[in-house]
């Protein structure tokens, strides 16, 4: 039990260039495990997009962030029989027979040589953290090593899509030593949607940072055109919900010239339509700046098991507007006052006109969201959960 605590993070993409989702998670608690003087290793693939996509990284060692990282190729056999079910599965569930939900839980995509690397991991650290739930690496063949499940942890990300359904999903979080679940209603999801019975599991959260221009107040004369907007940011694609969220402003500008403009940051193909206003992919800094001058941000998604761009909108002190059958962003907005819920037209339509007609309660709930950020998913706050959670699994493990 001496000295600080030794930690291998396993996650299908990492590296440089990732702005958001796991790979951006995994990144901060690998950089946040670092600076609290833990050693870290990384495993990972060679992959930057799908696994039938091309190879980003090369593969064999590299360091980022002064962390060690381990890549590993992506195995052509396997990702052939994997993408196939992954696909049907997320599309038709009821269609992939139990016999193909098997192999694609057992196997995953990557190399042989990835689970003799494992099994090295699991020899010499306290802890094995898995993001997220999806099998590319996280998968019975990795958990049958030996020593990987008494020291397995998972952060699943979990939402409500056809994988996360299958049975074998189940199976592979049960057998886990220590679920971190990202919020309350991620956990929710699991246990009474799902029936995970976790052999144990803690609400984490992220870390979101406090970035230094939190707190120079909403500028929102310096929006594009010098008009007000709302900003809706990430991945621009359909399972985003963007799209629709572009059709339904459309429809909201025809009918109210005035409405403010819909900005779009992020990666994926531009959205147009009335009042639409695509940037495109920006750095860390101009997205931040478009954050903290919004009128509000709105995230359309129903596929969250956390939404950083929230948190960090209210760490803005900017409210936000989210979509309610989301039930993750929809339960944050609920426990902090923070935001306003919409499904349709006339929501969304009430949501912008109340925030337009009343500035400084807009400001209010953005108020409200900063401090329901920072009391709850502030570094200090996420560390000391961490180091107890990692602290507990160590002393398990030591028990005669």
């Amino acid at each position: 039990m001496s000295g600080p605590p030794t930690v291998a993070f396993v996650v299908p993409r990492y590296g440089e260039g990732f702005s958001g989702g796991v790979e951006a998670q995994c990144r901060r608690m690998a950089m946040d495990a670092r600076a609290a003087g833990w050693s870290v290793t990384v495993l990972t693939t060679t992959a930057g997009g799908l696994p039938e996509g091309p190879e980003r990284f090369p593969p064999g060692p590299a360091e980022l962030d002064g962390i060690s990282i381990a890549r590993f190729r992506l195995d052509s056999r396997r990702v052939a029989r994997f993408a196939p079910c992954h696909h049907r599965l997320a599309i038709s569930p009821r269609s992939v027979r139990a016999a193909e939900r098997v192999t694609w839980a057992r196997e995953g995509v990557v190399e042989a040589a990835f689970y003799d690397a494992l099994a090295a991991a699991a020899r010499v650290c306290d802890a094995v953290v898995f993001l997220p739930y999806l099998p590319y690496l996280f998968n019975a063949r990795a958990l049958d090593v030996e020593g990987v499940s008494e020291r397995a942890v998972v952060v699943p990300c979990l939402h409500d899509e056809g994988a996360a359904h299958a049975p074998e999903v189940r199976a592979l979080l049960e057998r886990c030593a220590l679920v971190l679940f990202n919020c309350e209603a991620e956990r929710d999801f699991a246990v009474r949607r799902l029936g995970v019975v976790p052999r144990k599991s803690i609400v984490l959260g992220e870390h979101v940072p406090d970035v230094p221009w939190a707190t120079a107040g909403p500028t929102r004369e310096a929006g594009p055109g010098n008009a007000p907007y709302v900003l809706c940011c990430g991945r621009i694609e359909a399972a985003k919900g963007t799209p629709w969220l572009a059709r339904l402003h459309a429809r909201h500008v025809r009918a109210h010239p005035t409405a403010p403009v819909l900005a779009l940051a992020g990666s994926g193909d531009a959205v147009e339509g009335d009042g639409v206003l695509s940037h495109g992919f920006v750095s860390a800094g101009a997205l931040h700046r478009l954050m903290a001058s919004a009128l509000a941000l709105v995230n359309p998604s129903r596929l969250e098991s956390f939404s950083l761009v929230v948190m960090e909108s209210w760490i803005h002190a900017r409210p936000v507007i989210v979509n309610r059958r989301c039930a993750v962003t929809r339960s944050h907005v609920e426990r902090s006052g923070g935001g306003l819920l919409f499904d349709d037209l006339a929501s969304y339509a009430s949501a912008l006109d109340a925030l337009v007609r009343d500035p400084a309660w807009a400001d209010e709930l953005g108020r409200r969201g900063q401090e329901y950020v920072r009391a709850r998913y502030s570094h200090d706050v996420v560390a000391e959960r961490m180091r107890r959670a990692i602290e507990g699994l160590r002393y398990a493990n030591s028990r005669p």
